[in-house]
């Protein structure tokens, strides 16, 4: 689990590099309040770390 970015709302990208372990398999950012996640850096992270992003749409 990371916290949000208080400015944006959006998932704190800084907070889920740090939060990355061994055991962490995916990444799920959740678009909040009609303001997107910014997936670009979210998906680079993901590809180094061999992870899946999911994103949650339904908000």
């Amino acid at each position: 689990f990371v916290d949000i970015d208080p400015r944006t709302f959006n998932i704190d990208i800084q907070q889920v590099e740090q939060a990355i372990s061994s055991k962490t398999k995916a990444v799920i950012p959740v678009h909040l309040f009609g303001q997107p996640a910014d997936l670009h850096p979210l998906n680079e992270l993901c590809k180094s770390n061999n992870l899946l992003l999911v994103e949650d749409c339904a908000q």
